[in-house]
Formats: C-alpha cells, sequence, structure tokens
C-alpha cells in the first residue's frame, strides 16, 4: 500500500517545521507528499521549500509534490484539500494539517490496520495538544470508542463514524473511493467544509474501519 499525504497550509510557519518532520519520519518508499499552500503570507511557503530541499532528510523513493498557490482561496480547506486529492497517485489518501504532527507509532499501527482490512475509510482516535498548559487531552468524542463492538453490522458502523467529530485528518480514505464516486469538499466563501465532506464519505463507504 503507498500512501498519498496532503498537507495544507496557511500561515502556520511556526508549526510546519514539526509537521514535516513528524510526517517525514513515516514515510515509506513509494509514498508521496503533496503540499498545497494556500498563498502564506507569513514565509510558511518559503520554510516549506527550504525543508522539502534539506538533503539533510532521507527521502529516497518519496515523491514530492508542492504546490504553491500564490494568494488565499475562499473559503477553508476545501479547495487547497480539492487540488491535493487532484494530484494524489498512490492508492491511499491522507490528510495532514500544517499544524497538526503524527504520533510515529500510533500512524504505523493504523496505517497496517487499513492495509489488512480492505476498508473503504479507516477512522482513527487522536489527542489534541494544549499549548497553553504543554499537555495532551483526548477530543471531545473519546469517550464513544468504548462502544465501538467488534460484532457491529456495516450500518451501525456506519451510524458510529456519523457521530465522530468530523475532521478529515484523522481517517485512512482508498483514493479509488473517493474518485470513483467523485466525493469532493464543497467549495465557497464559508468553513466548515469538513462536516457534509464526513458525511458523505460515511454515507457513501461500504467498508468503514476504526483503529483507536
Amino acid at each position: 500500500m503507498t500512501v498519498s499525504f496532503i498537507v495544507t497550509t496557511y500561515n502556520i510557519r511556526t508549526y510546519i517545521k514539526q509537521c514535516l518532520d513528524s510526517l517525514f519520519d513515516v514515510v515509506q518508499p513509494g509514498d508521496q507528499i503533496i503540499l498545497v499552500d494556500d498563498g502564506s503570507t507569513d514565509g510558511t511557503d518559503d520554510l516549506v521549500r527550504s525543508l522539502f530541499a534539506d538533503p539533510a532528510r532521507n527521502l529516497t523513493g518519496v515523491e514530492l509534490t508542492p504546490v504553491f498557490l500564490g494568494q488565499n482561496t475562499i473559503g477553508g480547506v476545501g479547495i487547497a484539500g480539492n487540488i491535493g486529492v487532484d494530484h494524489a497517485t498512490r492508492d491511499t489518501v491522507f490528510f495532514v494539517d500544517g499544524d497538526d504532527w503524527l504520533d510515529v507509532a500510533g500512524f504505523n499501527r493504523a496505517r497496517m490496520t487499513f492495509e489488512s482490512g480492505n476498508y473503504d475509510i479507516l477512522i482513527t482516535n487522536y489527542q489534541e495538544f494544549d499549548e497553553k498548559n504543554g499537555r495532551y487531552k483526548a477530543p471531545a468524542d473519546h469517550a464513544k470508542w468504548g462502544k465501538l463492538r467488534s460484532n457491529f453490522t456495516e450500518e451501525a458502523r456506519r451510524l458510529f463514524a456519523l457521530n465522530l467529530i468530523a475532521v478529515p485528518w484523522r481517517k485512512f480514505y482508498r483514493r479509488a473511493f473517493l474518485t470513483e464516486n467523485e466525493i469532493i469538499y464543497p467549495e465557497g466563501d464559508f468553513f466548515f467544509e469538513d462536516n457534509p465532506y464526513h458525511w458523505e464519505v460515511c454515507l457513501t463507504a461500504d467498508r468503514i474501519g476504526f483503529c483507536d
């Protein structure tokens, strides 16, 4: 299994190095990193260029696909996310917000679960980081994971998925599933476009997996 990681950025220079450092630690030969910068004005784009060009990074066999839009698009991440999917060429898609980072062990475990399960999507758990207090905390839907059962029907799994927080970056997606069903973010002068994206994904998928 190969993965097209889609990183979206906009004015997050403070965070992007930690994000990409963690991403560089999980990519495997054959993977692809697509970074779509949505017109940053704080130097995020220049820092991305230098990180991608760093010869000290061992990214042998990993395709780097930087996309610099030059000016900020309307709405939230929708347009940038759709552009990222348009550039994806691997069999799996995984979104990464540029101000987040990946837990290497947790990500690798989830990747193995997705690879072995023949899923359309796989939804993972995650943690939030409280910058003010310098500590991790569980997200608002963390307690729901205790109600997940291995004998759930597909419909029960769908309802469980729909009730989780809708962020796109907690999921592995089979790319053909997205493209064959023409699932895209809604584009317009609005935010929270990840909610309808999540709903459409969950309502369309035949096989939904989970990894806590």
